[in-house]
């Protein structure tokens, strides 16, 4: 072959076509695939969120010799000293999950008519921060922001409670 026969020499309307369809087939297969990888990391990132919080749990236990409860004072119910808060769990959880700043966010402290040094939840704002540990990549009902009616920020998980008293 000379050098001006394979100038001449080109991709027919047809076989540029085709090339084209291989293309969009090869890709067609590829994105569900894809598709289900990003699923399954998301849903590993979950459960590795709620390993997390488990041993924030467990951390939260060995510090105060007791489990923080769904909602309420927790280690103690004492107001004065400073070293208690009134929240919800994931509230109580903060400290043992790297997110002590937020907690101390919530310090609240009033001197009338007595003085009273505790950490409340919703003090500052701190219930409307979406703590990225509770909320799962994979939870499709979750929105980011503030819940518009609740007005607390959300969550892809929640702590229960018994009611038979701790034993």
């Amino acid at each position: 072959m000379t050098h001006s026969s394979l100038l001449r020499r080109g991709l027919t309307l047809i076989e540029l076509l085709v090339v084209i369809a291989i293309l969009v087939i090869l890709i067609a297969l590829l994105v569900p695939a894809v598709q289900k990888v990003r699923a399954a990391a998301a849903q590993s990132q979950c459960a590795n969120q709620l390993k997390q919080v488990g041993l924030a749990c467990h951390a939260a236990h060995d510090s105060h010799k007791r489990m923080p409860p769904a909602f309420g004072f927790y280690p103690d119910s004492n107001i004065v000293n400073g070293g208690n808060g009134h929240g919800t769990l994931f509230f109580h959880l903060l400290p043992h999950l790297d997110q002590n700043a937020l907690y101390q966010q919530s310090r609240k402290v009033v001197t009338t008519p007595r003085r009273l040094d505790f950490f409340q939840y919703a003090t500052n704002g701190v219930h409307q921060v979406q703590v990225p540990i509770f909320n799962c990549p994979a939870d499709p009902t979750l929105r980011p922001g503030i819940d518009p009616v609740i007005q607390y920020a959300p969550s892809s998980y929640a702590g229960t409670y018994s009611s038979r008293g701790q034993e």
